[in-house]
């Protein structure tokens, strides 16, 4: 990418680039735009700078990798099967330009303006929307594995086909036809995105760099509120997340609670609940007890209302997994689906013991004895 950009720099790279840039109007500048004529036979501007005014020009088919376009106005532009990976779009705006077949992975589109902008069958892998403008756009048949779409406005944008699997999209107006959606914090500051961006890593165990990026957001957000948000959510891997932040933010006896409820009404993610609990709870022996016997019956303070006369299948196997490392309740069978969640729970625990920070560890450790004090 270095390499890409210095090129611009050099007496003869800048001498191109201001032959290309007085022709842009009238689509002259690609024959001063291949750098190897017996390459690649498309426009090469890879890593240019170009912080202008672009409306309505023909870049179709450019290879723009890693280019510079930031406060550029590409309105009305053609970007028809553009290559932009790794480019810099920071607040462009490009209302109405036709992207179609382009390629963005891994490029940056944060706190732009693309109302109605054709984004059909545009490769945007790994890119980055934040607070951007998308709202009328055609989406349709785009590729968004693994990009984050953070307090965006879709509005109105077509999303027929797209693919938005291990997407990040929080906080954004008018994307119910997502695949899924993470719709919880406040478009203007999703602090824990970070965090629920390592929902895959936290199905594993509470790695090193989970800890660390749970306390970086949590240390930014200083608001308690929002990990308690975390662990209400409908989406697992927001749930997820919110396990981890409690986990490294140590015992507190409301949290506590929060995931015995969350346990009783059922979750995807109730192995990892029964870990929290498991490393936060100093009395989580005697509630594990409690939990499995027939006659449990704590009320649900989530819904207002009991829980069934059995907390799910699932919780219960996680948590008698916890507590009896081999046994499992009578009428769970030992090769079912939800049999493999006791193994689930023993592995977490197991992994995340291991790996937890000295200061996390510390911290509840003493937590969890001064709730004992407390409740003697």
């Amino acid at each position: 990418m270095q390499a890409l950009r210095a090129r611009w720099k050099t007496p003869a790279g800048g001498a191109r680039r201001d032959r290309i840039v007085s022709g842009l109007a009238n689509g002259a500048w690609r024959t001063h735009a291949v750098w190897d004529p017996d390459g690649d036979a498309r426009a090469d501007l890879r890593g240019i700078t170009l912080q202008l005014d672009l409306r309505g020009c023909d870049l179709a088919d450019v290879r723009l990798d890693h280019a510079v376009l930031d406060g550029a106005d590409i309105s009305g532009a053609t970007l028809l099967r553009a290559s932009l990976s790794g480019a810099s779009l920071v607040r462009t705006r490009a209302i109405e330009v036709d992207a179609f077949a382009a390629t963005f992975y891994g490029a940056r589109v944060d706190q732009a303006v693309w109302t109605r902008a054709i984004l059909s069958a545009a490769n945007c892998a790994r890119a980055s929307f934040r607070r951007t403008l998308l709202r009328g756009a055609d989406l349709r048949g785009a590729s968004f594995f693994g990009a984050e779409l953070l307090g965006c406005n879709m509005e109105g944008a077509r999303l027929d086909g797209a693919d938005t699997d291990d997407a990040l999209i929080v906080g954004c107006r008018g994307h119910q036809k997502c695949r899924y959606e993470i719709d919880l914090m406040d478009a203007t500051s999703p602090t824990f995105a970070p965090l629920l961006r390592l929902h895959m890593e936290l199905m594993r165990s509470l790695s090193v760099r989970a800890q660390t990026v749970a306390l970086g957001c949590i240390h930014g957000s200083g608001d308690l509120a929002q990990i308690r948000a975390l662990l209400l959510a409908d989406n697992w891997r927001v749930t997820l997340a919110g396990v981890a932040a409690t986990i490294v933010i140590g015992p507190a006896e409301a949290s506590i609670d929060l995931i015995w409820d969350l346990l009783a009404r059922g979750s995807w993610v109730a192995p990892q609940l029964a870990c929290a609990a498991s490393l936060l709870d100093p009395r989580f022996s005697d509630r594990a007890r409690a939990f499995l016997s027939p006659s449990y019956t704590r009320i649900d303070k989530i819904a207002g209302r009991r829980p069934p006369p059995l907390p799910p299948v699932k919780s219960r196997v996680s948590v008698l997994g916890l507590l009896e490392k081999d046994a499992l309740p009578a009428d769970v069978e030992a090769t079912s689906e939800e049999a493999l969640a006791r193994r689930s729970a023993q592995g977490w625990l197991e992994r995340t013991t291991k790996q937890l920070l000295p200061d996390v560890r510390e911290r509840i450790e003493r937590q969890k004895h001064a709730l004992n004090r407390e409740a003697k």
